[in-house]
């Protein structure tokens, strides 16, 4: 950032927690609604079947897609809203949350192979050992996506 401030406008820590929750989660909620409404606009979807389903079987009366693409609604909102908070009350950029892959990129791809060969002994150890038993291996493409 280019601002020579760079102390947050709020000094209190547990404040700034508390304000990002709220916040954060009304945002995602907010743009969950929006992308829910516009996919009622577009779709044959009933806003009263979406209201009166149990909050466990949203996915299903709505479907995967539509479902994923509220659920991108909120995840959009909530970066949005997050880059609006480290700019605003942070005064810090949304790079300094981590973000700056750059100088870590070769110890990421240190850990992912680290990663994989973990998962890799772990399966063989266990497929050895009798534990794991493969009985048939299927591959749908279509299933893949969604």
């Amino acid at each position: 950032m280019s601002e020579l401030n760079t102390t947050p406008r709020i000094k209190w820590t547990w404040l700034r927690v508390l304000i990002y929750l709220v916040f954060a989660i009304a945002g995602s909620a907010i743009f969950q609604l929006i992308a829910m409404v516009i996919l009622i606009f577009l779709s044959d979807l009933d806003f009263a079947q979406i209201a009166n389903t149990p909050k466990g079987e949203i996915a299903q009366a709505v479907g995967m897609f539509n479902f994923m693409i509220m659920s991108l609604g909120g995840f959009i909102g909530l970066i949005l809203f997050t880059w609006g908070y480290r700019r605003l009350i942070d005064r810090k950029s949304l790079k300094s949350l981590g973000f700056d892959f750059s100088e870590y990129k070769q110890d990421f791809f240190k850990g992912m192979d680290w990663g994989m060969a973990a998962l890799t002994v772990g399966f063989l150890v266990l497929f050895a050992g009798g534990v794991l038993k493969i009985e048939g291996i299927q591959l749908q493409l279509d299933k893949l996506l969604i």
